[in-house]
């Protein structure tokens, strides 16, 4: 059984012993710094303890650690419990969780180094658990490894466990042990999923199958999916993969970009709800089993989706698809675009209206007054013109444009720019508009081209051009994150 390292079982919770501490986690990186023994954990260090805090597990667990022998892989999934708490102090909005593994050829009474993973994380809204996941090649080959294996991971946020050190325990995380063993014996099946890769951009699946399993082989596909409208249905088959015959425990990376499914520009991230789906055959049309049948078996996993921006209503969130929000830039380069066109995009303040101007010389201002394409969560394309007495633009919600596009630019003068947005509440301009310095490129000013009167006609489409990595794919149905 897998077991943390007092004994419990890994599903068991430590919420209501492990406080939140959360002046200690926003403040971590600084009080370590002032003491490295601020919290217990350095047995070699004299300094004086002033909070002893020890694997506070009210953050994140590891749920399960498996050993793919074939793929000669290891991963775990971890379980972050809560939407908030995972910032790195004021600037930083993203923190590392990382795992290192250690090896024991000899029931634990020596542990052999296997190295280290990690996957960013952050805060997103919403109630429930959500998943990430990490994997590595273990340094001792899988010859080196016959028979029954303890593999004990050591998850610490926001701190990297020491090289070599089996024994020492992180402030926020836990010491994970389990027994891997050869041909699986009696271990209990497993399906679970979350968000791997360095900065969470696939999706990574543990698979552990029953010696029964093997033997009638009724599991030998993943099938992978996603709801399309929020509405908790899962609708949309994201993939399908086949699992190796003869092999008990699998890790395995659905081949398809999650980053590909985010949002354009946000305030906050997006969860998305996938649902794993394991049978004989790929299940990737009809209705999709509930697992209370025996030829299927089914988890889900709540997957958190960054946006390619983060921004706040009323602020500029990209310009010609590049980020406008980067604190260290004092001026957007717009040198080699690839459109007709450059963007300017941001997050819906509903109920509001705006206008975007531009300025040369940080004096006279002229307004983006040219209609634009905006596309809605379905894919449907139309035109959004300003209105005919205000001259303002009324701010349409993120399911009536997905893009998150604010005006279109056309022919700019090669130069230095200010951009600037103007927000309005029933006429009213409120303060502090939000301006972005720009210079623009001798390669950007293009020919440009007036929208149709009918939607989807547009003669140009600046949607699939002059973003940023293509941000969303509509194309794919993910579009409505």
């Amino acid at each position: 059984m897998e077991q943390n390292l007092d004994g419990r079982p890994a599903s068991t919770r430590g919420h209501d012993e492990d406080g939140p501490c959360l002046r200690e986690r926003q403040m971590f990186r600084l009080l370590l710094q002032s003491n490295p023994n601020y919290f217990g954990t350095r047995s070699d260090s004299l300094l004086p303890v002033k909070m002893p805090i020890c694997c506070n597990r009210h953050y994140e667990e590891i749920s399960c650690v498996v050993w793919d022998r074939k793929a000669h892989s290891l991963a775990a999934i971890i379980v972050l419990h809560g939407s908030s708490g995972y910032a790195g102090g004021t600037r930083m909005s993203r923190t590392p969780e990382h795992v290192r593994f250690f090896l024991s050829l000899d029931e634990g009474k020596t542990w052999q180094d296997q190295g280290h993973a990690s996957v960013e994380v952050e805060n997103a809204p919403g109630d429930g658990d959500r998943h990430y996941a990490v994997s590595l090649e273990p340094k001792l080959s899988a010859e080196e490894m016959p028979g029954d294996v303890h593999v004990r991971a050591i998850l610490a946020w926001d701190d990297i466990p020491p090289a070599g050190q089996p024994e020492w325990k992180p402030v926020f995380g836990m010491v994970h042990d389990a027994l891997l063993r050869d041909g699986v014996g009696e271990a209990a099946p497993l399906l679970a999923a979350g968000l791997g890769g360095r900065y969470g951009n696939n999706m990574l699946a543990v698979v552990r199958l029953t010696p029964d399993d093997l033997a009638s082989r009724r599991f030998r596909h993943l099938s992978f999916w996603a709801g399309r409208d929020g509405s908790g249905r899962f609708d949309y088959c994201l993939g399908s993969l086949a699992l190796e015959e003869d092999s008990a425990e699998h890790v395995v990376m659905l081949p398809l970009d999650l980053l590909d499914c985010r949002r354009a520009c946000a305030e906050n991230s997006t969860l998305l709800r996938a649902k794993l789906v394991l049978s004989a055959e790929p299940v990737t049309d009809g209705d999709l089993p509930d697992g209370e049948e025996e030829a299927s078996r089914v988890a889900e996993a709540c997957l958190t989706i960054p946006p390619e921006v983060k921004a706040g209503a009323g602020e500029i969130a990209l310009i010609g698809g590049y980020s406008a929000r980067e604190i260290h830039v004092a001026e957007l380069q717009l040198e080699d675009l690839d459109g007709d066109e450059i963007l300017v995009q941001g997050v819906s303040q509903e109920g509001h209206s705006y206008v975007v101007e531009v300025s040369d010389d940080g004096l006279n201002w002229r307004p983006l007054l040219k209609s634009f394409t905006v596309m809605d969560r379905r894919g449907r394309r139309t035109i959004h013109r300003p209105d005919a007495q205000s001259g303002h633009f009324r701010y349409l919600p993120h399911e009536r444009n997905v893009l998150g596009i604010l005006a279109r630019w056309d022919n700019p003068r090669p130069g230095k720019w200010r951009v600037r947005l103007r927000v309005y509440m029933q006429g009213i301009l409120l303060p502090e508009s939000d301006q972005v310095m720009v210079r623009v490129g001798e390669n950007v000013c293009r020919p440009s081209v007036e929208p149709g009167e009918e939607d989807g006609q547009s003669g140009h489409d600046g949607l699939s051009r002059g973003l940023v990595n293509g941000c969303i794919l509509a194309g794919t149905g993910l579009v409505n994150l």
